[in-house]
């Protein structure tokens, strides 16, 4: 039985909202930390700016650098399995020095497709999938399934497992 690779999903540490979140904490501790005894001092807006543009390029953007393992989603016969590769670290912080380790060959019990399932109907069992590895991982963390649930219902599923339509 051949293995068919067709999508990576990236596993982020935490959510899009909470790092913005985050960062801007930082920057207004920083504020606070400028402002320390002296009452009527208010930081200019470039100021501001510029530690804003020092927290991003210390820190980089979320969707590259906040990411902590990957699904590699496959068809296996007719199952839908994903490995899953994670960071070596035992904790994920914020870093930018991770290497990425396999950890499984199924995240989540696998799915059968149906030998008549629709292009529709396998996407749909692909999404079912995925939301099984949500939780099968820790509660915090996010799987970024943005661009395949972008274009998974104008892909052919039925061509791609090589059944006709």
């Amino acid at each position: 039985m051949r293995e068919l690779y067709f999508f990576d999903l990236p596993v982020y540490r935490i959510a899009y909202d909470i790092y913005n979140a985050n960062q801007k904490h930082e920057i207004a501790v920083k504020i606070a930390d400028m402002k320390r005894g002296r009452p009527n001092y208010e930081p200019s807006e470039s100021t501001k700016a510029q530690l804003s543009q020092h927290q991003y390029e210390k820190y980089g953007p979320w969707r590259f650098n906040e990411i902590i393992g990957y699904i590699r989603l496959h068809f296996l016969g007719s199952q839908i399995r994903g490995e899953y590769f994670s960071a070596e670290k035992k904790r994920n912080i914020l870093s930018r020095h991770r290497v990425f380790t396999y950890r499984t060959h199924k995240l989540a019990a696998e799915i059968h497709i149906p030998r008549n399932a629709t292009n529709a109907e396998i996407f749909e069992l692909i999404q079912q999938y995925i939301a099984d590895c949500k939780n099968e991982l820790a509660k915090n963390c996010i799987i970024d399934d943005s661009i395949l649930s972008t274009i998974g219902s104008y892909t052919d599923w039925q061509k791609l497992l090589g059944r006709t339509s």
